[in-house]
């Protein structure tokens, strides 16, 4: 199920300076289903980036996968068991792309996710990766996403790629360009397997993997 929403018209930049944009422009509205939107908090408290899609200028796609990993740790609810006290972090991990991990680490110091702080990490070993929250693996790891999804089965981290392959060799979350854009594919039921309960705003503008999507798009 396609979505055609509305875009932020701030930079990628700005978004991951956590700027304030207050003006939008509409793309492509249709009417049912599709005239449903999502409204995602970005780096800002008070900044909203409304979008199916965000445009991605070259220079600017590591802030825009920066912003996205981010709002994951938002938009998703982990199980109490993924976190050893109250007070432990959000920790969203980067893996085979140095500078998407270093623009992460910029952009959430000092900021929260449902009441937690949240850190950036770069994990060197799957013990590693286990602690992570969010990992998004990289282009330069994209030969290892196998291995890297097998060392963390069993485990309630929430996998993100930018390959075509990464759903089914069971990623959860696809980064995706389309026509200069970033979408989303999802696969929520893998996901769920996993313990994790992503929001259904943020399933409305992404593109489903799997049974949810034969069964008609967003929860």
């Amino acid at each position: 199920m396609t979505h055609r929403h509305i875009l932020h018209n701030c930079s990628a930049n700005q978004a991951a300076e956590a700027a304030a944009c207050p003006r939008m422009r509409v793309n492509g509205w249709a009417t049912g289903r599709r005239l449903a939107f999502i409204v995602l908090f970005s780096l800002a408290g008070g900044m909203l980036i409304q979008h199916s899609q965000v445009r991605a200028q070259s220079a600017e796609v590591n802030q825009v996968k920066a912003a996205y990993l981010y709002n994951f740790a938002k938009f998703v609810e982990w199980p109490a068991e993924a976190y050893r006290a109250a007070d432990d972090p959000a920790i969203i991990c980067a893996v085979g792309d140095d500078r998407t991990g270093e623009i992460l680490q910029q952009a959430v110091s000092g900021k929260k996710a449902n009441g937690r702080r949240v850190e950036a990490r770069y994990p060197r070993t799957p013990r590693d990766m286990r602690s992570c929250h969010v990992l998004f693996i990289g282009y330069s790891e994209k030969g290892r996403i196998s291995d890297v999804l097998h060392d963390l089965e069993n485990s309630h981290v929430l996998t993100v790629g930018q390959t075509d392959q990464f759903i089914p060799l069971g990623g959860m979350i696809n980064l995706t360009q389309n026509n200069g854009r970033i979408e989303l594919e999802i696969d929520p039921e893998t996901a769920e397997a996993a313990g994790l309960k992503i929001s259904s705003r943020l399933l409305v503008v992404a593109h489903l993997a799997g049974n949810a999507n034969r069964a008609g798009g967003a929860r």
